[in-house]
């Protein structure tokens, strides 16, 4: 009888160490390790958050004749072309305080170069006049200069596009404040987030 009981014993303390080893052994690791609430990781998310917008649109350029008796010339381009808005990064401010995160936000505005997508251009996206029969021909120059024109038209147009700058700028809100609160969720916290103008 007492070899019995012992048996019991030890078969429990059997199984309860191999419960205890099993469940430091086999405990789920963390996967994803804590992310800290860093200013440059609001950065990162800022660059993600642009607009590209799609122009479509026709250029027009003159080309005053350089002597008297040439007449003046019209090159007109139908085109189509993007343009990227967004915030830049390098204006971006944060300050944590305990559980409240400031961020200081500056607005939209054309990030690059607007760029017109050469694949557009077909033989009937151009069409030109002459002022007079001594106007020169439309060459590969005035060409290039009325598309250099037509990509700063599209970039102004973007500039001035109120509605859409608005926007990107809500996007970028809207992608930090899931990013500070995906953070302080790894972290236990909740951030209480405020953006100021920048």
């Amino acid at each position: 009888m007492k070899n019995k009981k012992v048996s019991i014993v030890v078969v429990v303390f059997v199984v309860l160490a191999m419960s205890v080893a099993g469940y430091f052994l086999l405990k789920p690791e963390k996967v994803v390790e804590e992310e800290e609430l860093s200013l440059s990781s609001i950065k990162n998310i800022t660059e993600l958050a642009t607009y590209e917008c799609v122009y479509h649109n026709t250029a027009e350029y003159d080309d005053k004749g350089d002597y008297f008796w040439e007449g003046d010339s019209r090159l007109w381009i139908e085109y189509s072309g993007t343009v990227k808005l967004g915030i830049r990064a390098d204006k971006i401010d944060m300050k944590v305080d305990g559980n409240k995160v400031t961020i200081s936000l500056p607005q939209a505005e054309v990030l690059g170069q607007g760029s017109i997508d050469k694949d557009s251009l077909t033989e009937d996206s151009y069409f030109s006049e002459k002022g007079n029969i001594f106007a020169k021909d439309m060459d590969a120059e005035v060409e290039a200069k009325a598309l250099a024109n037509a990509q700063s038209e599209m970039e102004k147009e973007a500039r001035s596009d109120t509605a859409t700058l608005k926007a990107a700028r809500e996007r970028a809100k809207l992608l930090i404040e899931n990013q500070i609160k995906k953070i302080g969720q790894a972290q236990g916290k909740e951030y209480k987030i405020e953006f100021v103008d920048a």
